[in-house]
């Protein structure tokens, strides 16, 4: 069903572009991957699908455009035999009515503060709405199949946006979503920022309407004290709110809120050197622990490669946790850049190594072909996957 659905959407961009006559602009990917896995039991299984990623721009004159972005898979899948399928991640055209009114039809990512999700609908923008300050989007529709959803869901939304200053903003989100058996859910959210003297500030709360729950709340500030030394501050409290019919809806009754409260630094010891420090405290429902985070950056120092390494631990709660990363990129050449990265983390006693190489090289404008080599030891599941891909930029 989702290919029919995927082939119909794309031929019809292709027959709205003929009929107003659309430059194109394409982009193609092919990825060949082998990957193989170990079970907790020590059983091997192994998969070796192919992906293409295919992109389609267009541009009319002046008041028509779109996009088609589809991934297509085929091989054996993890642990199952033979398959293949077919995803379309954005198929949409856009039609600019006037300098005030942008209309979009057809699968598309709608981003709000309270959720980021695909639809399949209509969204309306409106840059001024009767003031110059305030700016309205809304949308209609359902959500895209292209995971497990409710089929008979339908959503509506939108969100507001003032500039209440050059040095302040608001912003408000509501979106209701009507599912099968008229269960109604509806969410509202509200984000502010602000310069206070050096002072940034930015606040966000999305709340529960239907059940008069917070789902979360959040400020972040930061302060340049001088040159190249920023003080930065954070608080973050959350309520999981998962879906009932989801898998993971047992994290909602896991616990009942996280609170993270943290401060931090950032100095620039030179134009190629960057350290920062972070401390915090975590609360999970009575529990209480700490995080704290150290790292540093540097660019072309070693070797000429930009290197950045990171210490994370936290202490208390449901056990300790370290992780310890670094990671290293150059560019050999101006169409040859090779990287890695290497990542070792313990929790609970069990520990686990990650590593990977990668190299990308340029051999025309318009082409790129690398391969991507990453090995997971310990843990539950570890394994190693080798990846290869040619991507193509077809150009107008």
């Amino acid at each position: 069903m989702r290919i029919k659905q995927a082939v119909l959407l794309f031929i019809f961009t292709l027959g709205v572009s003929a009929v107003y006559g659309l430059g194109f602009s394409n982009s193609s990917a092919t990825t060949l991957m082998r990957r193989t896995s170990y079970d907790i039991f020590g059983s091997q299984g192994s998969y070796s699908p192919v992906y293409e990623l295919v992109q389609f721009d267009w541009q009319g004159k002046e008041d028509l455009g779109g996009s088609v972005y589809m991934r297509g898979r085929t091989g054996n899948v993890y642990y199952s035999n033979a398959s293949s399928d077919l995803l379309v991640y954005a198929a949409y055209a856009d039609w600019k009515a006037n300098d005030n009114l942008v209309l979009r039809g057809g699968r598309q990512t709608i981003y709000q503060d309270i959720r980021i999700f695909s639809l399949d609908g209509l969204k309306v923008d409106i840059p001024t709405f009767f003031r110059p300050n305030v700016a309205v989007s809304a949308y209609l529709g359902k959500p895209a199949e292209l995971y497990a959803t409710d089929p008979g869901t339908n959503m509506l939304g939108f969100r507001t946006s003032i500039a209440v200053r050059d040095n302040a903003s608001l912003a408000f989100d509501y979106q209701t979503e009507q599912k099968s058996g008229n269960a109604l859910t509806s969410i509202g959210g509200v984000r502010g920022s602000a310069t206070l003297g050096q002072v940034d500030v930015a606040a966000l709360a999305n709340y529960d309407l239907a059940r008069s729950v917070v789902k979360n709340y959040k400020v972040d500030a930061s302060l340049p004290v001088r040159k190249g030394l920023v003080l930065q501050g954070k608080y973050d409290a959350q309520t999981p709110d998962f879906d009932p019919q989801s898998v993971y809806s047992v994290f909602n009754y896991a616990y009942q809120q996280v609170q993270h409260a943290s401060a931090g630094v950032d100095y620039g010891l030179d134009e190629d050197t960057n350290v920062y420090a972070w401390l915090g405290t975590i609360t999970q429902d009575q529990s209480k622990g700490f995080d704290w985070r150290l790292g540093v950056g540097n660019k072309g120092g070693l070797l000429g490669y930009d290197t950045s390494f990171d210490y994370y631990k936290t202490q208390g709660l449901d056990g300790d946790r370290e992780d310890l990363s670094c990671s290293a990129s150059k560019n050999v050449t101006d169409k040859f850049v090779l990287s890695g990265r290497l990542n070792y983390g313990v929790a609970g006693g069990d520990k686990m190594l990650i590593g990977g190489v990668a190299a990308t090289v340029k051999p025309r404008d318009n082409v790129d072909l690398s391969i991507n080599w990453q090995s997971v030891m310990g843990g539950f599941t570890p394994n190693s996957k080798l990846m290869a891909s040619a991507s193509i930029n077809l150009g107008e």
